[in-house]
């Protein structure tokens, strides 16, 4: 049976932005606080109401999780619901994998909100097992925000045993197996984030970063006490 495209637009826009009995409990507990989440309902009833059309309901669902991001980049900077908006993303779609490296980087660094980035990657990890790029964002993860060096290297080594894995992706599981927590590191990982990405915020993130570490490197140069010279008698 085909299902009118009336129908099916109608189907989504319940689904996306109606519907405030079936949102998620953290939203009945913000109630006091504010009402935003109700406008955002849980990936199961996106999921019914998208009439089988999932693909498309979640791009609809990313197009107004971009338009989340960027409506508090510009105001109040909080971002608390980019886990749920991500989550019923991948819901609809498990195969996309920009919500999971997207919404864990943000999670990550303006979000502030650590735990749930890693709750998207190890999501996007169950649901993509073949995917080198998402274990390469765990790996990132591991390293630059947690510090978990051994992990990450773990996670470097198994995405560049990936099918098409590129040649980087090993370089840095031995860059990080053997200089864990070195800043040099740091700022190589940081430089491949600023040119792979074709996510213009990601860039201006790595690019910022880049120049602290850059700057902590000439620090720790300039204070080192200088070599001894050698007597040559």
């Amino acid at each position: 049976m085909r299902i009118p495209p009336a129908a099916l637009g109608l189907g989504l826009a319940v689904a996306l932005w109606a519907g405030a009995a079936a949102v998620s409990p953290r939203a009945e507990a913000d109630r006091a606080h504010g009402q935003e989440l109700l406008y955002y309902p849980n990936g199961r009833f996106v999921k019914q109401a998208a009439l089988g059309y999932d693909q498309a309901a979640a791009s609809m669902a990313w197009l107004r999780t971009v338009q989340y991001y960027g409506e508090h980049k510009r105001g109040d900077r909080i971002f608390d619901y980019m886990y749920h908006l991500c989550d019923v993303v991948t819901d609809l779609d498990p195969r996309f994998e920009e919500p999971y490296i997207f919404g864990s980087f943000v999670l990550n660094t303006e979000g502030r909100h650590p735990a749930e980035g890693m709750d998207l990657l190890a999501k996007g990890r169950r649901e993509n097992p073949g995917s080198w790029q998402i274990l390469f964002e765990s790996g990132f993860d591991s390293y630059v925000f947690r510090r978990e060096y051994a992990e990450a290297a773990r996670y470097f080594e198994a995405a560049a045993a990936r099918p098409g894995a590129p040649e980087y992706a090993g370089r840095f599981a031995a860059y990080v197996a053997r200089k864990s927590g070195a800043l040099e590191t740091s700022l190589l990982l940081w430089k491949e984030l600023a040119q792979r990405t074709g996510n213009p915020k990601m860039r201006e993130w790595a690019l910022e970063q880049m120049a602290d570490i850059q700057a902590q490197i000439e620090a720790r140069d300039d204070s080192s006490p200088p070599k001894p010279v050698e007597n040559r008698r």
